[in-house]
């Protein structure tokens, strides 16, 4: 009798040992199942590269042709930036320069050589030599203003011998100026100093 219950007890066992051991396994499957999915990662913005490109130096009425090469990175989106100009010390306003913007769209991953064309314009003031700057800037939010290449309208002396001697004296009659006010400064320090109570002895 005892040894019945032995072999019933031991076969009772016998089969309960594996289903122990698959729940014991299907537990951390099940909780790993009941997890939520990661987060995915965004992708990172797509951004535009303006690559800056030698300057061009103009005499006036003369125009120039840029070549700017641009690429727009892998991401989400597209890349869509304007390319422009900007005054220096030559300005629109007063008939120094003109060119008309450009807007560019790539699509992300590709690059493209943009074609933008600046020219000097004729006047008849006696100018020396004054520059503007082209700049690319992407449309994006908070997008900041990349300068691409430089501009510079030569001198109108250098095609205008009454122009060239206009200034020369015109830089001339600016260093005489400065040469007295260094003058006057330190004859002005000089007196400071001669005015000045002398220590006793």
């Amino acid at each position: 009798m005892t040894s019945t219950r032995t072999s019933i007890a031991r076969l009772a066992l016998a089969v309960a040992t594996p289903l122990l051991a698959a729940t014991a396994l299907a537990a951390p499957a099940q909780a790993q199942e009941a997890q939520p999915a990661p987060a995915p990662v965004p992708a990172a913005p797509s951004t535009l590269l303006p690559v800056a490109v030698p300057g061009a130096t103009l005499v006036e009425s003369q125009s120039a042709r840029l070549a700017i090469p641009l690429s727009c990175k892998k991401g989400s989106g597209s890349c869509t930036f304007r390319i422009g100009a900007v005054d220096g010390t030559a300005t629109a306003a007063t008939g120094d320069w003109a060119a008309r913007g450009v807007t560019v769209t790539l699509k992300a991953g590709k690059s493209k050589v943009a074609a933008f064309t600046v020219k000097a314009l004729a006047d008849k003031t006696c100018e020396p030599a004054e520059t503007f700057r082209v700049q690319v800037q992407s449309q994006r939010a908070k997008a900041k203003r990349t300068d691409a290449s430089t501009i510079t309208i030569g001198r109108d002396a250098d095609v205008d011998p009454i122009c060239a001697r206009q200034l020369d004296a015109d830089a001339a009659a600016a260093a005489e100026a400065e040469k007295a006010d260094i003058e006057a400064g330190i004859k002005q320090a000089d007196s400071g100093v001669a005015d000045r109570p002398r220590p006793e002895a």
